[in-house]
């Protein structure tokens, strides 16, 4: 795996993917990270806790000291933000 400007796995995994195809998938990503970025800390964390670290709405709200529910509510909120700023 290789680390090129904050995005992992740069490589070309999909056998047909061209150079140009590499290059818009690592422009998808560096928007993703940006939109996310540009959260609240609470939204990051909890969104990266539940897509890059796999955890539940339950595990998240005891990591964080919350109800599940909130955990939930900030994910869905922090998935819209990032839908309009994507």
């Amino acid at each position: 795996m290789e680390y090129v400007d904050g995005v992992t796995d740069t490589t070309t995994a999909i056998p047909h993917e061209d150079f140009a195809d590499l290059i818009h998938r690592m422009d998808s990503y560096k928007c993703l990270y940006a939109a996310i970025e540009s959260l609240p800390i609470a939204q990051q964390r909890m969104v990266y806790l539940h897509y890059f670290g796999g955890f539940t709405y339950r595990e998240i709200a005891e990591v964080e000291s919350v109800h599940h529910t909130t955990a939930m509510r900030t994910v869905a909120r922090a998935l819209k933000t990032i839908k309009a700023r994507l």
